[in-house]
């Protein structure tokens, strides 16, 4: 009788068996645990443990650490739910050395996919769970991605930032770049950040902002791959903000200028910059632009494609040199509406006052005639080798 049942309804038992674990996983239950990681090792996702950069109208968190991660093929467009592993950000995948680089991150593999080789990887999964603070309501808030190498999508709690149309706000290519999360993200919540990351060649990079499919099939190697370079969790003022800043210097004109793109401006209204210029929290030079508008350029000041550059007299008595590398100043640079209200403030931007030109066969540095020498690539190499040996010898 027992051998009756076992012939008959053993293998319903073992579909029941198989059913009940399909259901689970797609009910989002995890089918296997975590990688284990080794005694002494933790994953901190503390953001309150977390170096941040600060100012009255901005926040940048750093999420660097331990993330969950799992190679990925190409084509995937689902969070995996299981098999994860951990592995640092930031970092480049394992597996490809040479003269330049050499493996320095541990991966901590799942059993799952402990025998993949990664040198073959191409694409690969990241994830971790962020906390958003509660004071950066009424703000936007974005991830950004220092170093990329080399196509991102991101996803919170599963689904895909900018479902449906693809515009080029919704990845993060080489070299760096960020995405918007306001839509996804509500502060003083805790969300899951996933990050699908493939590497491509600069081809496949350029064919991204067409035809993303077209773009994962790119051949190609790429020397770094994955998240490379710092990634911060960052608030900014949902209106009018500064997006990005350069310091320009002439030692030759004793000049000063600064370059800075902005969005949210509107057309008609009025704004002025406030610069600040220190060195050893001591105010050294301090200037505001003329007024400009949304649309308009006005004296010395000119707007162009989202960006504005003003141009001020000023020649410091300390200048940056291959002898004086120490000789840094600070730029503190502030948006401002035409009644004087503050609606930006843009963390410190270090700088040397300084100038490079070249003059004929001649370089110069602050009108100094400098020197540069050349070593071809295959000796380098050579050397390189040599010294190597000769460290390794008994």
């Amino acid at each position: 009788m027992e051998r009756l049942i076992g012939r008959h309804f053993g293998p319903i038992v073992v579909w029941a068996a198989c059913l009940a674990a399909v259901t689970a996983t797609a009910a989002g239950e995890p089918a296997s645990e975590d990688a284990k990681l080794p005694e002494g090792v933790q994953v901190v996702w503390d953001i309150s443990k977390a170096y941040r950069q600060t100012t009255p109208t901005r926040e940048r968190i750093c999420i660097n650490g331990l993330w969950r991660w799992q190679p990925a093929s190409n084509a995937a467009d689902k969070v995996p739910v299981d098999g994860w592993g951990y592995f640092k950000v930031p970092g480049s995948w394992p597996g490809i050395t040479d003269y330049i680089q050499k493996d320095s991150q541990t991966v901590h593999a799942h059993p799952t996919w402990k025998d993949v080789n990664l040198r073959s990887v191409t694409a690969a999964w990241y994830q971790r769970e962020i906390s958003v603070p509660a004071a950066w309501a009424g703000r936007r808030i974005a991830v950004s991605a220092e170093y990329l190498n080399s196509y991102a999508v991101v996803y919170v709690d599963g689904v895909r930032v900018g479902e449906g149309p693809r515009p080029a706000g919704t990845q993060i290519r080489f070299p760096a770049g960020e995405v918007d999360l306001t839509s996804a993200c509500h502060p003083g919540d805790t969300h899951e950040l996933s990050l699908l990351v493939l590497a491509m060649p600069l081809k496949g990079v350029m064919l991204s902002y067409a035809d993303t499919a077209a773009a994962r099939e790119a051949k190609g190697s790429v020397a770094r791959r994955g998240l490379c370079g710092d990634i911060y969790l960052v608030s900014t003022p949902a209106g009018p903000r500064i997006v990005d800043v350069r310091a320009d210097t002439s030692v030759r004109r004793k000049e000063f200028t600064f370059d800075a793109a902005l969005e949210g401006l509107t057309a008609n209204a009025q704004y002025t910059f406030r610069v600040q210029i220190t060195k050893d929290d001591r105010s050294i030079k301090e200037f505001t632009t003329p007024a400009f508008r949304g649309s308009d350029l006005t004296c010395q000041t000119s707007l162009k494609e989202g960006r504005i550059r003003s141009t001020e007299e000023w020649m410091p008595d300390m200048l940056w040199d291959i002898h004086t590398p120490k000789n840094m100043y600070e730029l503190h640079l502030s948006l401002l509406d035409a009644g004087g209200k503050v609606l930006d403030v843009l963390p410190a931007l270090r700088f040397g006052f300084r100038e490079f030109w070249i003059d004929g066969r001649d370089f110069y540095l602050n009108g100094s005639r400098i020197f540069f020498s050349a070593v071809p690539k295959a000796l380098f190499c050579e050397i390189l080798y040599r010294i190597r040996q000769l460290l390794v010898m008994p």
